[in-house]
């Protein structure tokens, strides 16, 4: 059987984007604490920073309580988002540069 890469899309605001999913570590829905341009979220019985794109990219957003849990190099951090949109195969994706 022949693996399909695929990622997920999600929106801030109106603007889609999309993650591998090696990148994905979870996505936590209805976050109830109050996070800021870089706030901190409890997971997994540590604090890890979470990033608001919408702020730092200046696109407008409604209250985003979607955190997609994101591993790097660095260690896991947090990403507000608006809505996630699902799993896509990456050949039905077009790369585009970030607005």
């Amino acid at each position: 059987m022949v693996a399909i890469a695929r990622r997920l899309l999600f929106r801030i605001g109106t603007v889609g984007f999309c993650l591998n999913l090696d990148e994905l570590v979870e996505i936590r829905e209805q976050v109830d604490q109050q996070l800021s341009v870089v706030g901190a979220l409890s997971f997994r019985q540590t604090m890890i920073p979470v990033i608001d794109l919408a702020k730092r990219l200046d696109i407008p957003s409604v209250s985003p309580n979607i955190v997609l849990v994101v591993n790097s190099r660095e260690g896991s951090w947090g990403l507000l988002v608006g809505r996630v949109e699902g799993l896509y195969p990456v050949t039905e994706m077009i790369d585009r540069p970030v607005p």
